[in-house]
């Protein structure tokens, strides 16, 4: 064997040593086997590269390791891949286990993850009674297995820009589906992983009965890594201070509890030996009870890894244990690396190998305000925007968290199973709590929204800064990270842009004029809300979080210049309060009728002290550098359809009309105030409904574009036929947000060209 060896590389004895160079064999690893299954495959190339290194360094232990993991992979991604029961949109009937941790209820709807044909999917149903929402509450362990009729759910792309995009999320975290059920029956079952499952699901129900609300979103986040609706709601404050991942299970919380429990067993004298399957066998349910994330599962083998070396005396470098648990993770879960909490994690783990323990507070803060401007670009590709001090947040409240919160949650949770001292130490401990929040809103202004730019950017910028960081050259460092991206979206910001945003059954569009300078929106959409028992009332995100603000977060804009109501319908101004809490807003422009409108009386009440209420009318005109036109109405009388805000606005060399819901009496009054009137692209009236758009207004106005927004398989059947067969009959473009997702055009001054840009 030897002498094939010495063959094989030309006389010259191979090298089986790995030290320092475990990480060039994970990078072939990943790169090729993302590269090859995921269709990514530039990272080819640089499998190549660090593949052919290997063999000309004649690493024969790395590549052993490589061929090893490639079959291993290869054989698993075949598993996975063979043929199962077709995703059909029609019913069928099949067995279901269900995760009982996974659970949640929201009104009269349930959701949970778990297994068909033994692939991971996300199953929804919605309950029939109140008793029913009972039994599914208390995450009994019959509940982990049904036999179910359903239907595979088609879920779609994000049809913004920006926008979260739910279909990459789940086939990220390998789901197979959602599948909607449609009745089901409970079937008896078993298993050691249900087993791990149900006790999570036991503590946490234990937790929902007997905490106060203020106690148990920490209680849940912070032992069991279980994110309940009080939590989300709250978590925005988190992220804008940079302290959102101590609420998530990481090192710092698996070392604490792990070496909680390595410390109790030292104590009352146990050896390694008699301790280390003990000391295992609590990881691994540790590790379930924790939630299971990626960012678990990593700190989970470096704990135990260090365990094992520290005992055999076997020194391993930083670099090639943070590799051994890349190479571990791979093995287990391949999509590691695309999911965002493993790419989070494994990142951080991955720049503080470069960063030294230091000795005094004031270096603490110089490394962690270098270790957040480093991860800033990656943070931007995903988020948007970056918290400015939230290096030196998390040094001050990672001991915050480690001395005090976590182990006051670890004590509070003891305590509940014996209520004597329970009730005062939580009532402590809300207090702690109210106050770090509080703390916590006056700071969240630190963060500064500089918009998306591409994960390729993030990575040149974050690879260049960590080359200037080693070499100690922190200006350079902070010019890369955050100056890069922000001359990069200067550039992107450059063209002027009209964009109709995809918000369902509703109106809403955004004008912004180059570099951001005025930014204006008409409409923000919204949904009507139906009166319905108490215990079907669900907890909504407002819909506009996840279409308008993610677009507003995505291109960089922090302040709006006016936001335009056209009248008092719901799915017209529905989301408004939430626009104007969510980002600063300096006007806000109604008709002068609006307080005779219900809905639009209830919101200006609410308007927050920094936005200027203006009431507008025919002939008012809009911005400096946008100039939008008021046309209608005149004599406006109660803010509905027919009083609806017509506005005007000539970009470059194309025309703009926004028609609100006016109906055709209305449009005929418009047409004889502005017999000249005409426009490029218009915003069909009424979502393109049949008491709009008449054959004469498209005479006169003769667009050569009508956008409709209107709302997939809308109750009310929008657009309607005869308004389509008169928009072809004028060879009008026709774009729908139904059909397109989010409809934009875009001013390049430097072709001076309108360019039109459909979906996401």
């Amino acid at each position: 064997m030897k002498n094939l060896f010495l063959a094989l590389f030309n006389g010259i004895k191979a090298d089986f040593s790995f030290r320092n160079q475990l990480f060039y064999a994970v990078l072939v690893i990943i790169f090729t086997y993302y590269g090859f299954f995921y269709q990514h495959y530039l990272l080819l190339l640089f499998s190549c590269y660090y593949l052919f290194y290997l063999i000309s360094q004649k690493k024969l232990t790395l590549l052993f390791i490589c061929a090893t993991c490639f079959f291993f992979l290869g054989a698993r991604y075949v598993c996975i891949s063979m043929p199962i029961q077709i995703k059909q949109t029609a019913s069928f009937t099949t067995n279901l286990q269900i995760y009982p941790d996974t659970i949640k209820i929201n009104g009269n709807q349930i959701s949970a993850d778990g297994r068909f044909q033994n692939k991971l999917i996300r199953m929804q149903y919605r309950l029939k009674s109140a008793d029913e929402q009972n039994q599914w509450q208390k995450r009994q362990k019959k509940l982990t297995a049904l036999s179910i009729k359903g239907h595979f759910i088609d879920i779609e792309h994000a049809s913004n820009q920006h926008a979260f995009d739910y279909l990459n999320y789940l086939s990220e975290k390998d789901y197979l589906g959602i599948i909607e059920v449609e009745r089901y029956q409970f079937k008896a079952t078993s298993s050691i992983l249900l087993f791990l499952h149900q006790l999570r699901a036991q503590a946490i129900d234990h937790v929902e009965k007997n905490f106060r609300k203020e106690s148990k979103k920490y209680v849940l986040a912070l032992l069991f890594g279980y994110r309940n609706d009080e939590f989300i709601q709250q978590q925005k404050i988190f992220s804008a201070t940079g302290i959102l991942h101590l609420f998530s299970i990481s090192g710092t919380h698996v070392l604490f509890f792990f070496g909680l429990v390595e410390y109790f067993f030292k104590r009352i004298h146990l050896s390694f030996h008699q301790r280390i399957l003990p000391m295992l066998m609590l990881i691994v349910i540790g590790i379930f009870l924790f939630g299971a994330s990626i960012s678990v599962w990593r700190a989970a083998i470096l704990y135990v890894l260090r365990l094992f070396f520290s005992k055999k005396q076997y020194q391993l470098s930083s670099l090639d244990l943070y590799s051994l648990v890349c190479l571990i993770l791979i093995l287990l879960f391949p999509n590691s690396f695309v999911v965002l909490s493993g790419q989070l994690s494994l990142l951080v783990a991955f720049y503080l190998l470069f960063i030294p323990k230091q000795s005094n507070f004031k270096q603490s803060i110089l490394h962690m305000t270098c270790l957040t401007i480093l991860t800033a670009p990656f943070i931007l590709a995903i988020f948007f925007e970056w918290p400015i001090l939230g290096g030196i947040f998390t040094l001050l409240f990672t001991f915050l968290f480690q001395w005090f919160i976590l182990p006051a949650c670890l004590v509070l949770f003891i305590l509940s199973f014996s209520p004597m001292f329970f009730s005062i130490f939580e009532t402590c401990f809300i207090y702690l709590l109210t106050f770090v929040e509080k703390i916590l809103a006056k700071l969240s202004f630190t963060s500064i929204c500089i918009g998306q730019i591409p994960l390729w950017l993030a990575v040149i910028c974050m690879l260049m800064g960590l080359i200037f960081y080693s070499h100690k050259k922190y200006l350079p460092m902070v010019f890369i990270c955050l100056g890069f991206p922000f001359i990069f979206h200067l550039v992107v910001s450059l063209p002027t842009k009209v964009t109709f945003v995809d918000v369902g059954q509703g109106d809403c569009a955004v004008i912004q004029s180059s570099f951001n300078q005025e930014v204006y929106i008409i409409d923000t959409g919204g949904k009507v809300g139906f009166q319905m028992p108490k215990w079907q009332e669900r907890k909504k995100q407002a819909n506009v979080n996840y279409t308008l603000l993610s677009y507003l977060k995505g291109e960089g804009i922090q302040k709006v210049d006016g936001l335009i109501l056209t009248h008092g319908d719901k799915d017209h101004m529905g989301d408004a309060l939430t626009v104007m809490r969510a980002i600063k807003v300096k006007n806000l422009y109604v008709g002068t009728k609006a307080l005779k409108n219900k809905n639009l009386h209830s919101l200006i009440n609410q308007v927050p002290a920094s936005t200027k209420i203006q009431m507008v009318q025919q002939n008012d005109c809009l911005g400096k550098k946008l100039q939008l036109h008021i046309l209608f109405p005149k004599q406006a009388k109660e803010a509905q359809n027919q009083d609806s805000l017509i506005v005007f606005c000539q970009l470059a060399n194309l025309n703009y009309l926004f028609m609100g819901d006016l109906p055709i009496a209305q449009e005929q009054t418009l047409l004889s105030m502005y017999p000249n009137l005409s426009a490029d692209i218009v915003k069909i009236g009424h979502h393109g409904s049949k008491t709009s758009t008449s054959e004469q207004f498209l005479k006169q106005i003769a667009p050569k574009i009508a956008i409709i927004s209107v709302g997939k398989h809308n109750r009310y059947h929008h657009p309607n036929s005869e308004v389509i067969t008169c928009l072809k009959k004028y060879n009008i473009a026709i774009r729908r947000t139904d059909q397109k997702g989010m409809i934009q055009y875009r001013y390049l001054p430097v072709i001076n060209q309108w360019q039109e840009k459909l979906g996401a």
